[in-house]
């Protein structure tokens, strides 16, 4: 059990640390430029473009560009690209992240899957969780387990063994489900070719289009939802609630530490795209370190106070992105490099606001905040480094 635990926990270390890197190992011509282990045992690749042909007796762990995996893999396979691809047949758990996914072959576990576009075409043995603006169950597919889905639109053909649970704007179910379904979404439809064996339940603002032809075994249940008056003013109160403690919490750590905040949105100003990077690999690290570590037995204290910390540090990214921001805005506006602390306040907390506003829309709202997260944390990442390795520096 330990040894499994240990494999495991570098699994996701290997995977966190390679995965944000790919941009970086990539070449001109796109071939691969980084590999680690064997197909004897565990394969770690990155890109521009990788492409794996052997069978692989242990984990994959890939990143790139565009990754296809065509040969065998005996074990999981964890693979994050901007195009990726599974072919061959996966023994264990598939993990995979990219613009556009499609899996076929076999899997004999779980898969996890989130992208632009997520396409099933392969017999999984597990369960299915899968999140994307399209989600497609090619009829060819079959999932013997449940499926949990999210996503804009979901096109569902092919055939699940036991339960359903799928959230979306727009759903359409023309394959089949051995148990119940449970549905939320704004256009529901189930086609002529349905066959759900358990019952339907569905939250729409409207009744869904069910086909004569289809056929359901059990209830039918209609939830209508509330209308979307009270939903945006709960939104709107969660937003002005959340502005307003991280702006008290900014003021608080500015006046605790004043130079540290300024100097690291000073840092995020003069090499963005460094600090983009480092938080990108950072973002997936940190939590998969302290993953490894607690599993390590040796290293529970320090895992676990990684852990614990980490929703802290993701909230002083986000607030340096934001002090960023104000800096920037306030040095237009008063036409100064340094503007007046007063000034910085007042656009601290513009900042603020227009960050949420932007942070609800849908889908943009969530790349938005992740890239703020992203360049704050590599911003405070590289200034953290520079305050302790100045001379004459020993503090904040």
């Amino acid at each position: 059990m330990k040894g499994t635990a240990f494999r495991l926990g570098v699994v996701l270390v290997a995977a966190a640390v390679l995965l944000p890197a790919a941009p970086l190992l990539a070449g001109r011509d796109g071939e691969r430029r980084f590999q680690w282990g064997s197909p004897e045992d565990d394969l770690y690749m990155a890109g521009g473009r990788v492409t794996i042909s052997a069978n692989v007796k242990g984990d994959v762990v890939a990143a790139g560009g565009k990754v296809v995996v065509v040969g065998d893999v005996g074990a999981n396979a964890i693979v994050a690209g901007g195009e990726v691809e599974i072919i061959g047949a996966v023994a264990g758990d598939v993990l995979v992240v990219g613009g556009e996914v499609t899996i076929r072959g076999t899997v004999g576990d779980d898969v996890r899957a989130a992208g632009g576009s997520v396409t099933v075409e392969a017999v999984i043995a597990g369960d299915l969780l899968a999140a994307g603006g399209q989600i497609r169950l090619d009829p060819g597919a079959a999932v013997e387990g449940n499926a949990k889905l999210a996503g804009g639109e979901l096109d569902l053909r092919g055939s699940i063994g036991k339960n359903l649970e799928a959230a979306g704007g727009e759903i359409l179910i023309s394959g089949s489900v051995g148990g119940d379904v449970i549905l939320k979404g704004g256009h529901i439809e189930i086609g002529p070719t349905a066959r759900i064996e358990g019952n339907l339940t569905y939250e729409s603002r409207s009744e869904a289009t069910i086909d004569p032809q289809a056929r359901i075994g059990g209830q039918v249940e209609f939830i209508q939802t509330e209308p979307l008056r009270r939903g945006i003013w709960i939104g709107v109160g969660f937003v002005v609630l959340a502005v307003l403690a991280i702006f008290a919490t900014a003021l608080v750590l500015y006046a605790l530490f004043p130079d540290f905040g300024s100097d690291a949105a000073r840092t995020l100003l003069t090499n963005p795209w460094r600090s983009l990077f480092l938080g990108f690999a950072l973002v997936f690290s940190l939590p998969a370190a302290g993953i490894f570590l607690t599993v390590t037995v040796i290293g529970i204290p320090l895992g676990v106070l990684i852990l614990v910390l980490y929703p802290l540090v993701l909230v002083l990214a986000f607030l340096t992105t934001a002090l960023y921001l104000a800096k920037l805005v306030a040095a237009l506006v008063t036409r100064r490099p340094e503007p007046a602390i007063g000034w910085q306040v007042v656009f601290l907390l513009v900042a603020l606001v227009v960050l949420f506003a932007v942070g609800s829309l849908p889908w943009l709202g969530g790349i938005v905040m992740f890239l703020a997260v992203v360049f704050g944390l590599g911003a405070l990442a590289r200034q953290t480094w520079e305050v302790y390795h100045a001379p004459g520096r020993s503090g904040f």
